[in-house]
């Protein structure tokens, strides 16, 4: 995973951008993991179900990442 793809799944939540967060900047998740090996690629993926992935993964929580997402209001805020 990379920015690349922070930004695809941001926007796919609705928000205005995304940036990648190494697996150190982010606690370890718990139960099933689902979904491994994303990359998606903007412009030509718009969405989370068009970019490639490994469903139905059994890989350790050690190697969770995170992604951090703009606030969609931000882009149309005004400075004061």
């Amino acid at each position: 995973m990379n920015d690349n793809t922070a930004q695809v799944a941001c926007k796919h939540l609705g928000f205005t951008n995304g940036f990648f967060m190494y697996a150190t900047d982010v606690s370890d998740g718990s139960g099933q993991v689902w979904l491994e090996n994303l990359s998606c690629t903007p412009g030509s993926h718009t969405n989370l179900y068009q970019c490639a992935n490994s469903w139905g993964s059994s890989c350790a929580h050690s190697q969770d990442i995170g992604i951090g997402c703009d606030d969609p209001t931000s882009a149309s805020q005004s400075g004061d």
